[in-house]
């Protein structure tokens, strides 16, 4: 359905602006274009939007503003599937192996050239969604698949919703493709840290009210405080959460190398590891209690249930009884600690790191 979203190739050279090549073909660009819609916009906004908006044929029924949402919808497909294609378009595959494709007066970008159209159209891909998402949120009958779909409720579901609003209270230049990559920080933080502490029935009537104009003025400032507060501990989670990866198997991190934008993967120090290695085990085990007391609150709904198992303990020194722990309690209801390193501490018991 999608490869017929476009007319031609000239449809798509519409949305992306600068200059394309006039020998690019659209049938060369079918493939990316359905991946595209599949890796990076049926995610966000659900895949029964996206087929009222994807129609074989524009339907003459969509409203006014619908057609805007169609056409936003179009230029992030188009983003991204350039930001796809670019990878591999310039090398072609042959009984020889891989060539690169090069004519007599024209020569292969150079690789950071390359690595920077392609950042550029990830950015502008992600921000044509972010705009699509802000049409979908304040034209609600407009789009009810989507106001209706598990996607919304997971887009709606923070007191900083948009990437425009973290910029804002971060003080600090953040695209839509950065907010992403925070968006788990974000929900930890607001599951652990403020809705734990301003309990459910507040939280939720805060949320409702993040993005309605009915908000009163004491609404209005304490969303603010908050929304600063979760900004700033999203980023400081973020710190430690993102210094490794995992690829193909193998826990790495990264360093950029050269000038050209290229990087080199490494073993990480033990200290990344262990960082890493407590923040996302006391994440874990945040998550598995709230699910274990969902689960005991509903016996009815879910009678095959048989209790967790306690994660394995690591082993602690009691020697000196005299230690206490380090890292100060940010909240006084929460067996959560702010420090360096979030731990979990044993009461007259010493960590020993791994």
């Amino acid at each position: 359905m999608v490869n017929n979203l476009f007319a031609n190739i000239s449809d798509v050279k519409l949305h992306i602006g600068g200059t394309v090549n006039k020998n690019l073909s659209l049938d060369a660009m079918k493939v990316f274009l359905s991946s595209a819609s599949e890796t990076f916009i049926i995610p966000k906004i659900g895949r029964a939007q996206f087929d009222f908006l994807v129609q074989d044929t524009p339907s003459p029924s969509l409203t006014a503003k619908q057609l805007i949402a169609l056409g936003v919808l179009k230029s992030a497909i188009a983003w991204f599937a350039i930001y796809e294609y670019v990878q591999v378009g310039d090398v072609q595959l042959s009984d020889a192996g891989l060539v690169r494709v090069e004519g007599e007066h024209t020569r292969t970008a150079y690789k950071y050239q390359t690595q920077n159209y392609r950042r550029n159209c990830l950015r502008q891909g992600w921000q044509q969604i972010e705009q699509l998402l802000e049409i979908f949120d304040q034209n609600v009958s407009d789009f009810t698949p989507y106001s209706a779909s598990e996607e919304a409720a997971n887009n709606n579901r923070h007191l900083l919703r948009y990437a425009k609003d973290f910029e804002r209270c971060a003080s600090r230049r953040l695209d839509r493709v950065t907010y992403e990559f925070l968006v788990p920080y974000i929900e930890d933080v607001e599951e652990f840290w403020v809705r734990e502490n301003l309990g459910a029935a507040l939280w939720t009537r805060l949320l409702a009210k993040a993005y309605d104009t009915s908000a009163n003025a004491y609404e209005k400032q304490i969303i603010r405080f908050l929304r600063k507060g979760i900004a700033d501990f999203s980023q400081s989670t973020e710190l430690v959460g993102s210094l490794l990866q995992v690829t193909e198997g193998r826990t790495v991190i990264t360093e950029k190398s050269r000038d050209d934008d290229s990087f080199n993967e490494a073993a990480p120090r033990a200290d990344l590891l262990n960082a890493t290695f407590n923040q996302k085990r006391n994440w874990a085990e945040k998550y598995f209690a709230r699910a274990n007391d969902y689960l005991r609150a509903n016996p009815s709904v879910f009678p095959e249930w048989q209790g967790f198992l306690p994660l394995p303990t690591e082993t602690v020194d009691t020697d000196d009884e005299n230690d206490e722990a380090q890292n100060v309690s940010l909240f006084p209801n929460s067996n959560y600690f702010y420090g360096q390193l979030p731990v979990t501490t044993i009461p007259g018991a010493r960590l020993k790191m791994l």
